[in-house]
């Protein structure tokens, strides 16, 4: 009974969200470090070693803080984990950029706020992820390239958004239906 109830007070790392995070991260991780060998120019070792480590932060972030803010009613830490993970991937995004490989690093994190905001924080919180992704385009595309993706990523976060908030909610009905 007691490790019942310890391994239920433990993050679930496991969890399918976790899961879904750690792929689609890695994938945009494994893609970057792609693009940076099919470049062949030189990378600043400085800026290997910040997207290595600002890499790290993020996907243990991501994973660990993501399951600990499930657990918290808290909504300082709640909107304080979306503060990290945005401050993370914009300096992932701005030494890489957004119309490339990293822009995927940020749809799960619209997800994740579907599941841990109410609405009036996770409208900001969105809007926050669209602006990160689209500020660098702005400043360095042709409009036009850079309007074409804006529309691309907006269309994306509210799909994850969407679908999130729809699987929660199914979700929240078996069990309440089951449990009744």
């Amino acid at each position: 009974m007691i490790a019942a109830a310890n391994s239920k007070d433990r993050p679930k790392f496991f969890s399918s969200g976790n899961i879904a995070f750690v792929i689609v991260v890695s994938a945009s991780y494994a893609s970057t470090i792609a693009a940076l060998i099919y470049l062949r120019r030189p990378v600043p070792s400085w800026e290997i070693v910040v997207l290595v480590l600002a890499g790290f932060a993020y996907l243990a972030i991501g994973t660990y803080g993501f399951s600990k803010c499930l657990r918290s009613e808290s909504q300082l830490m709640r909107v304080g984990y979306f503060v990290i993970q945005l401050s993370l991937a914009a300096v992932l995004i701005s030494l890489r950029g957004s119309s490339g490989e990293l822009a995927l690093i940020l749809l799960p994190l619209a997800g994740q706020s579907a599941l841990l905001l109410p609405i009036q924080f996770m409208m900001p919180v969105c809007v926050l992820i669209y602006a990160t992704l689209v500020m660098p385009l702005l400043l360095h595309s042709r409009w036009i390239d850079a309007i074409a993706i804006a529309i691309v990523y907006g269309t994306g976060i509210v799909f994850v958004v969407v679908f999130t908030r729809v699987a929660a909610s199914e979700r929240e009905a078996r069990t309440s239906l089951a449990e009744g």
